[in-house]
């Protein structure tokens, strides 16, 4: 009975847990708020962040994010640590297990694996050229260039699996992977231009089926939809897509949220200034 009891409480406690994420404000500050409308963000610390968006742990704990020296830091979410690192790199991104960090080297032109234990690093001569996340624990998804249409360039997903070291693709032509927090979905986008309007279009795949889920799409141009649409992630409960976007007859880009099936789309902010690459966690209230 008490073993009974003590699994409820468990589970009660970690029902407190509420979606929360972390964002870029136009002032190089990291923010983070509650997913709720409209946003009630505090600061979280002041950075000159233009390395690309930051990423939490999966354990909710550390946020990784470059700095504009290039400089990867790791700072927990509580502000009780931070550590600089030696390497550089841009848009890092935790693997699930929370023991290294892939990222893009600016110097070498290549994307690197660092162990966060040692902090060594070891880099792959592969050409990320837009993006990148882990499929899972030991395989790495990319994107890199294929080729250019009337439309503009072109990009292909790949796959490279760590223990093998075998490179595989173009899987499907799209760029600027994001997988899921459970490890259980991935987007992706392409920029498609249809009787001269410009489409964007994000696709969710189940992982690790590569069964296509669901189809967003976003016309490209200012008007009476948002637009200039980039730097999405996941909320941290999986289900829905964060993402920054300009909207209707507006110039400052406001965080937005969608459903994984394209539904119930919502404005987030609301606050004067850009507001840009949001990354989405399970906050707790300790």
């Amino acid at each position: 009975m008490k073993k009974f009891l003590f699994l409820v409480l468990i589970t009660a406690i970690m029902g407190w847990g509420c979606s929360s994420l972390v964002y870029v404000s136009d002032v190089g500050q990291l923010m983070k708020a509650r997913e709720n409308a409209p946003l009630q963000p505090s600061n979280l610390f002041t950075t000159n962040n233009t390395g690309g968006m930051p990423d939490i742990s999966n354990n909710n704990i550390w946020v990784a994010f470059s700095r504009s020296d290039h400089k990867i830091v790791l700072r927990k979410l509580d502000g009780s640590m931070e550590r600089v690192l030696e390497q550089k790199g841009s848009w890092p991104r935790w693997s699930p297990m929370g023991d290294r960090i892939v990222f893009w080297d600016p110097d070498e032109n290549k994307i690197c694996i660092l162990k966060v234990t040692d902090q060594t690093s070891t880099g792959y001569n592969l050409p990320d050229e837009n993006g990148h996340d882990w499929w899972n624990n030991d395989t790495i998804v990319y994107s890199r260039r294929t080729g250019s249409t009337t439309s503009g360039e072109e990009f292909g997903l790949y796959f490279y699996e760590i223990p093998t070291n075998q490179d595989t693709g173009p899987i499907f032509p799209c760029s600027n992977p994001a997988v899921s927090r459970d490890g259980k979905l991935m987007a992706c986008d392409q920029k498609v231009r249809y009787l001269a309007r410009n489409f964007l279009k994000i696709y969710i795949f189940e992982v690790p089926s590569f069964r296509l889920k669901s189809t967003i799409t976003f016309e490209g141009t200012s008007g009476t939809s948002i637009w200039n649409i980039e730097g999405y992630s996941f909320s941290g409960d999986n289900q829905r897509l964060l993402f920054s976007a300009t909207p209707p007859n507006e110039t400052q880009k406001e965080i937005y949220s969608v459903k994984v099936d394209g539904t119930g789309m919502k404005r987030l902010s609301t606050i004067p200034g850009n507001d840009t690459q949001p990354s989405g966690y399970i906050g707790y209230p300790w």
